[in-house]
């Protein structure tokens, strides 16, 4: 993506119940620059809009379009500095525990505006290992680690599968 992300760059909605969480993240000028890019969901398992506006970021689940988050960049002597963000708490809107927003938050910021790949960090279970694989693909999208090989796909089909039918003691067909 080349386009600098902006508030007209996709439909949003501000955050109308907000707590604030205090986390410590610090991040060089260079990658001050890729935060201040943000990003434009290319596709619809992107699921997440950012942009920065304001010294503010803002990440809005593209799919609805409401804030789920805003944090305040505070620049400092060699970069700048998360000491906080908000985190969307209306019932009807997104319900979460600060302690899984805060690794949200932290992996949304390193795969999709730092490029870093989450596998690396050790944050983020592996798409296949978890037994919640759905709740974190509808979470994080392409955020996981990026789009998947149709290979990768059909692994993790078939490893999740495996893994749902001897927990429940069936048997999944095989794709034809």
């Amino acid at each position: 993506m080349s386009e600098t992300a902006t508030k007209t760059s996709w439909t949003n909605n501000p955050i109308k119940q907000p707590k604030k969480i205090k986390v410590n993240l610090s991040f060089s000028e260079e990658q001050y620059r890729a935060l201040c890019k943000g990003f434009v969901p290319q596709e619809m398992e992107d699921k997440w809009f950012i942009y920065h506006e304001d010294d503010w970021l803002y990440f809005h689940h593209s799919w609805v379009h409401c804030g789920i988050y805003r944090a305040r960049l505070t620049k400092k002597q060699n970069g700048v500095v998360i000491e906080e963000f908000e985190v969307e708490r209306h019932p009807k809107i997104y319900r979460n525990e600060d302690e899984e927003d805060i690794v949200i938050f932290a992996t949304l910021i390193a795969h999709l505006l730092l490029k870093i790949d989450v596998r690396e960090l050790g944050i983020v279970p592996t798409l296949c290992s978890d037994d919640n694989a759905l709740k974190l693909w509808s979470i994080y999208g392409n955020a996981m680690f990026g789009p998947l090989s149709r290979e990768e796909l059909d692994r993790c089909f078939q490893e999740t599968s495996k893994k749902r039918d001897a927990k429940n003691g069936t048997k999944t067909r095989k794709k034809k």
